[in-house]
């Protein structure tokens, strides 16, 4: 990251992005005068000539006088090679050395390698809480961010992202932590995208999810439910005894509905329902029904929420003539 001639400059990066920080180191050369000066430059400008340096230079500083030091820039705002360079005097000569680097918008490989995130999961219910766990380079700016993005919208531009996101927060500077996001309540595929900057940055990188009502099988294994006979006299007491799944919602509800009403959708069997029961997050039990005065054919069926969930499980009975 140094070219010496009459003089050295060193840079402590060639690629950096668009108005971030740079650091020059320099060491002058023999026959500097107190005009002495150091450049920004495009590098598409011929090299040599100090007058010609001096009509396209960007910024500059003076050396004041100095052998040595350390000087700060900003990157310009448009990506590019730029080049800085020294010269001896600020009236005309060569001249004395020049170092190139890159501007450019694009993330360095050790950003990408130290960008991650993780969900506990891939599939959630709309309206759940997702924990991400992440780390981010410390070379982030402070808005840099994780947004909740469709899948549908293309990868790789901050700004486009930024049109589309659900929702997001600020990393803040943090190498390492965790965020607590709420799945959409529309079903469908879900991303959690990281960006380096809130302003015209790219992403870092991402974790996708899906969005479903569908119980996913855990829930239906661990649920179930069993009756102390399956024939019962109208008014007679009910036991029920039951498992459900620990990651229902408190309002998960088991109720008692006619057989003939369609299986499938809390939100139908809710409608139908002629009593019913909420679990209050309990994973074993017993509940007490009692059996409907009109003779006929009945249900108990399990819900994982009471807000649109799905029907996990269903027992039948029969009321008696």
């Amino acid at each position: 990251l140094s070219v010496s001639g009459n003089g050295t400059l060193t840079l402590n990066r060639n690629n950096v992005k668009p108005g971030k920080p740079l650091t020059l180191d320099f060491v002058a050369g023999t026959g500097f005068d107190n005009s002495a000066w150091i450049g920004l430059i495009p590098s598409a400008i011929s090299h040599g000539d100090e007058r010609l340096n001096d009509q396209h230079d960007l910024t500059f500083q003076s050396l004041q006088g100095r052998r040595s030091g350390q000087m700060m820039f900003s990157a310009p705002m448009q990506e590019g090679d730029f080049d800085f360079r020294m010269h001896p005097s600020d009236g005309g000569g060569s001249e004395a050395a020049a170092v190139t680097f890159i501007v450019s918008r694009e993330l360095p490989p050790e950003e990408i390698a130290a960008a991650r995130m993780r969900l506990e999961q891939t599939r959630f219910k709309p309206g759940k809480p997702m924990v991400v766990r992440f780390s981010a380079p410390a070379s982030f700016d402070e808005n840099a961010w994780i947004g909740l993005v469709p899948s549908e919208i293309a990868h790789g531009e901050e700004s486009l992202n930024d049109r589309h996101d659900l929702t997001f927060q600020q990393i803040k500077l943090q190498t390492q932590g965790e965020m607590t996001f709420y799945a959409p309540t529309a079903e469908g595929r879900y991303d959690l995208r990281m960006h380096d900057n809130d302003s015209g940055g790219k992403e870092a990188c991402y974790v996708s999810f899906i969005v479903t009502r569908d119980l996913p099988a855990a829930e239906i294994a661990a649920s179930s439910m069993v009756l102390d006979k399956q024939v019962y006299q109208p008014g007679e007491k009910i036991v029920l005894t039951f498992t459900a799944a620990a990651t229902f919602d408190e309002n998960a509800w088991v109720g008692l509905l006619p057989a003939n009403i369609p299986h499938g959708e809390e939100s139908v069997n809710d409608q139908h329902d002629l009593t019913f029961q909420q679990l209050k997050q309990q994973t074993a039990g017993t509940l007490t029904f009692y059996a409907p005065n009109t003779p006929g054919a009945y249900d108990f069926r399990m819900h994982d929420n009471d807000s649109g969930g799905k029907e996990v499980v269903a027992v039948a009975f029969t009321v008696a003539p």
